[in-house]
């Protein structure tokens, strides 16, 4: 960060004009600024940035685009939707004016564009921007490109999302396979795309098939991550609900527990992953007819949700 500052400084005593090392200069403190969560001195530099590269190369440039997909992502990090959607809509749109509709940059706009309107509850916007930048990828980069593996599991995530189980399953197991050929077959990413090709075919009703995927992802997940991951705290604890489907439920019990407490510890109690470890022990509880036990965690689940709000 220093570094940044004191770079940021020698170029504006050099020449105070706009000019295209100032933009930049400002763009690298700003994402510095942004990995750090100074939010505001980031939102600053980012629209400094964006008054100089346009005073330099014009609105419709790349180095605007990327700035302004940027600032973007940091509205999206707090939660405006609305401005981040409008920014990453105006980038995509003089992105294709510029640099054509089968340009990586493009492709990499409509994932930005996607991945927003996921979290805003557009899946099926979603849907269409990521099959886009699927097609794109596909035309310009090899076929087992790791950049396409991404988005392979982008659209089988928001697939699932509306239901459609099937299609998705198919994608992550396409996802697995490239992981695979790009990065092995014990590398961490190939043990996630199989845990999500493992997770879509129990939403889906097949938990045999399920379990055969987990328990190749687990075997990776212990190898690469300590006992305490929460990464492999969470899967042991998803795989705990593939061996209840599979009424396998005492089997399922000490990974349940396991893989709750492991998250409860790592992430805390009001996180996402660590509610829903929560609600598979309500489920298994309740299944095994021990009512105080499941209302114990019940109630775990409720505080966390109460703090949350």
């Amino acid at each position: 960060m220093p570094l940044h500052r004191v770079a940021l400084r020698i170029l504006r005593t050099m020449d105070d004009r706009p000019n295209e090392q100032l933009g930049a200069g400002l763009n690298r403190l700003a994402v510095a600024l942004f990995q750090q969560g100074r939010y505001a001195e980031a939102e600053r530099h980012y629209r400094e940035a964006l008054a100089v590269e346009g005073a330099v190369f014009g609105r419709e440039h790349s180095s605007v685009t990327r700035t302004m997909a940027n600032l973007g992502k940091l509205y999206e990090e707090l939660g405006d939707y609305p401005a981040a959607d409008s920014l990453l809509t105006e980038a995509l749109r003089i992105r294709r004016a510029t640099l054509g509709s089968d340009h990586f940059e493009t492709a990499v706009g409509l994932g930005q564009l996607a991945t927003l309107v996921s979290l805003m509850g557009d899946h099926e916007r979603a849907e269409g921007y990521f099959r886009e930048s699927l097609a794109i990828r596909q035309r310009i980069l090899a076929p087992a490109h790791l950049n396409i593996g991404t988005t392979l599991n982008d659209l089988a995530s928001t697939l699932e999302r509306r239901g459609e189980c099937d299609e998705a399953a198919i994608l992550y197991g396409q996802a697995a396979d490239i992981c695979r050929e790009g990065l092995g077959a014990r590398h961490r990413f190939t043990a996630i795309a199989l845990a999500n090709l493992a997770q879509v075919l129990l939403t889906g009703g097949n938990p045999e098939d399920a379990h055969i995927h987990y328990l190749e992802a687990l075997s990776i997940l212990e190898e690469v991550h300590p006992e305490n991951h929460q990464e492999l705290a969470y899967n042991r604890s998803r795989f705990g609900g593939v061996l209840m489907a599979m009424s396998r439920c005492e089997e399922a019990e000490p990974l349940l527990l396991t893989g709750y407490q492991t998250l409860e510890a790592e992430l805390g109690p009001d996180h996402p992953r660590t509610q829903e470890a929560v609600g598979r022990l309500v489920e298994r509880y309740e299944a095994r007819g021990e009512p105080e036990r499941a209302e114990a965690f019940h109630q775990a689940l409720s505080e966390a949700q109460d703090d949350r709000s």
